[in-house]
């Protein structure tokens, strides 16, 4: 995989949570816990449930239940956005990589397509954009937005298949001319907090 910077390939969702429970009732558990006061929102890391009177953040991934720390809205530095533009592939592809940055959920979007221009160069631009959906309908391609600290620390990485879920931009024309990739990461404010950098990684 090309990259800018070298990490471990382990995902750190585990990170910074208190584990309370890993059964094949994880659910069951944390309504016990939660009652029915809670609400919950599924990303793809997990699913995160938010009880209602207490404030207290709970996240179930492959059925381990943790308890994520409180943090006094006071404290909170949520709706945060990081946007990141750049060239991958040898200058083939241009990616922007966009991120939001709330209390315990990472929002992304990205988007690939072309680097030339479709009117300067617009024999390459058809090249590029040839070879851009082959990748698409091909399995195994992945750019990986990887979230760091100040300090160039790997918090977390987002792998993006790019033969899954992809929505087409078209131009005037209706034509596609790049695409658009969107979900979001359960992460515990510990870890949001920290996050100030963006950048990509690539395997295709």
């Amino acid at each position: 995989m090309s990259k800018a910077t070298t990490r471990s390939d382990t995902r750190p969702w585990f990170l910074y949570g208190k584990i309370l429970a890993v059964s094949s009732v994880a659910l069951l558990a944390i309504a016990a816990i939660t009652g029915c006061g809670h609400d919950t929102t599924s990303t793809t890391n997990g699913t995160v449930i938010t009880n209602r009177q207490s404030g207290t953040v709970y996240r179930v991934h492959e059925s381990v239940v943790l308890e994520l720390p409180r943090v006094p809205l006071s404290e909170q530095r949520s709706g945060r956005v990081i946007e990141q533009k750049s060239d991958i592939a040898g200058g083939a592809f241009e990616v922007t990589g966009r991120v939001k940055l709330l209390s315990t959920t990472v929002l992304w979007r990205l988007q690939i397509g072309p680097s030339s221009s479709e009117t300067d160069a617009a024999e390459q631009y058809s090249t590029e954009l040839r070879r851009l959906l082959a990748l698409q309908r091909a399995s195994g391609n992945l750019i990986t937005l990887d979230l760091r600290d100040d300090d160039g620390f790997l918090v977390l990485p987002i792998d993006i298949a790019l033969d899954i879920g992809a929505t087409s931009v078209v131009n005037d024309e209706g034509e596609t001319s790049a695409l658009m990739y969107e979900g979001s990461e359960a992460l515990a404010y510990d870890a949001i907090s920290v996050v100030n950098t963006l950048d990509f990684r690539w395997r295709f």
